[in-house]
């Protein structure tokens, strides 16, 4: 005996919409992610990218840009004494799931950073910070301002597993990490 289905109207119509609806939840992260990247590119930082696992043809990621299809990675930021860092890190506020984060004054274009650039991480760009991105695991922060109180804050922020700072204020030159 053959038994034949037959999909009604009511079905095709869910079908369509939870593919809209996915596929809108996604086109949203994408330009959520773009803005991101625009206005990082804007500070002239730099951005690296990891591919999302999905088998997804070079064209198409070419003609949609990559951030349809894949997630940063990391993000270097160069802060200047015009652009501060802690102004640039407010841009990122739109990916609570980075986990890759440099800040490097002075280091645009350059094969090591200025010792004390202007531009670094003060006390309130390091709350900021500490407070958007609970997910970082990777911080490496060069020519900081914030006070010994900040650079404990950051010591004990147990999540970031890779830290690396060099601190430049009133009290003198510190250095941290794990």
């Amino acid at each position: 005996m053959k038994v034949t289905r037959k999909f009604s109207l009511r079905l095709l119509f869910g079908l369509c919409a939870l593919v809209a609806t996915i596929v809108g939840y996604w086109d949203a992260q994408a330009k959520r992610q773009m803005r991101v990247t625009q206005a990082v590119v804007q500070l002239e930082g730099r951005i690296t990218y990891e591919e999302s696992g999905w088998p997804v043809p070079r064209f198409l990621i070419d003609a949609l840009g990559p951030d349809y299809f894949c997630h940063i990675k990391s993000i270097t930021l160069y802060p200047t004494e015009d652009s501060p860092a802690d102004q640039q890190v407010k841009v990122l506020e739109k990916l609570p799931h980075l986990r890759r984060l440099a800040i490097w004054p002075g280091a645009k274009g350059r094969t090591t950073a200025l010792p004390d650039a202007p531009g670094g991480l003060s006390d309130k760009g390091l709350a900021y910070l500490l407070k958007h991105f609970p997910q970082l695991e990777h911080l490496s922060l060069l020519s900081t301002q914030f006070t010994a109180e900040g650079a404990q804050r950051l010591d004990d922020q147990r999540s970031i597993a890779s830290l690396q700072y060099d601190n430049h204020s009133d009290f003198g030159k510190r250095y941290g990490g794990r």
